[in-house]
């Protein structure tokens, strides 16, 4: 097995300072990306704009509550609108 130098872990910490996270924290920003923009195609004329931090994972639980209801509230609208749109056509 090969070791990391020092320097290349600092190389590492640098790059992942600038370009952002790397690994699984990367897919999650990916993701909540993706959702909030299917989520805002979706939403009511004149509601809210649902910001990608909505969908960003709380591993602690300390915004769950907060975030739950309003998560709830833009899948049903999304139901909503997916099921008017599938009369529609």
């Amino acid at each position: 097995m090969q070791t990391m130098t020092t320097e290349e872990l600092e190389l590492w910490l640098e790059f992942e300072r600038l370009e952002g996270p790397l690994g699984p924290e990367r897919d999650d920003l990916h993701s909540v990306q993706t959702s909030a923009t299917v989520a805002n195609m979706f939403r009511r004329q004149g509601s809210p704009t649902i910001n990608p931090v909505d969908f960003v994972p709380d591993w602690s639980g300390e915004r769950k509550e907060a975030r739950t209801n309003r998560n709830i509230e833009a899948w049903m609208n999304f139901g909503k609108r997916m099921t008017e749109e599938g009369n529609r056509g």
